[in-house]
């Protein structure tokens, strides 16, 4: 794609949308009843909500990471950690590391010998887990992330404070004119 045509998706799309539902925003809060003015808003709060929810459960979903092999399921943590699960027997396995014919170092089960995976390998793994686990948003993290969520339901706030104020004030001077009659 062009550099145009990102500008435009990216940019001018999404700020046309938002003064369209700033320009409803506004023709909603004229209506007499109060309520209809609070729609928009309050529906930018609650998806903000939905969306930092989201945002930490799911982070929290990569603090280990996986791996299977033929016998074996290898769980890695991001404390250091591993868990070895043989698939067949659903049964937790206790591991050692042993070294084969040329030298590499292994992981093997204890109570047969068997190799499982490589200690480099695993090694890596452990790693990656440790990593994914400082992209978990913290709660500043998350506290910044629904402020910056929130900016739509500030602007369509003010928009129906604003125009409310306006409304009431309106109302006051139309009853101090018919009072003076």
């Amino acid at each position: 794609m062009s550099i145009l045509a990102n500008i435009i998706l990216l940019v001018i799309i999404p700020a046309g949308l938002f003064v369209g539902l700033c320009f409803l925003q506004v023709y909603l809060s004229k209506k007499s009843h109060a309520v209809p003015g609070l729609v928009l808003p309050c529906i930018c709060l609650v998806l903000s909500l939905i969306t930092v929810i989201s945002l930490i459960s799911y982070s929290a979903d990569f603090s280990n990471t996986a791996i299977g092999s033929d016998n074996y399921e290898i769980e890695f943590y991001s404390d250091g950690e591993m868990d070895i699960t043989n698939t067949q027997t659903g049964e937790a396995v206790e591991w050692v590391v042993t070294n084969d014919e040329e030298g590499t170092s292994w992981i093997a089960d204890k109570a047969n010998g068997n190799l499982i995976i490589e200690e480099s390998i695993a090694a890596q793994s452990v790693g990656q887990a440790t990593s994914d686990s400082s992209t978990v948003p913290t709660i500043w993290g998350s506290i910044v992330y629904f402020i910056l969520a929130n900016i739509p339901t500030a602007v369509f706030f003010v928009i129906y404070g604003v125009i409310r104020s306006k409304m009431r004030s309106r109302a006051q001077l139309d009853k101090m004119a018919i009072q003076d009659l």
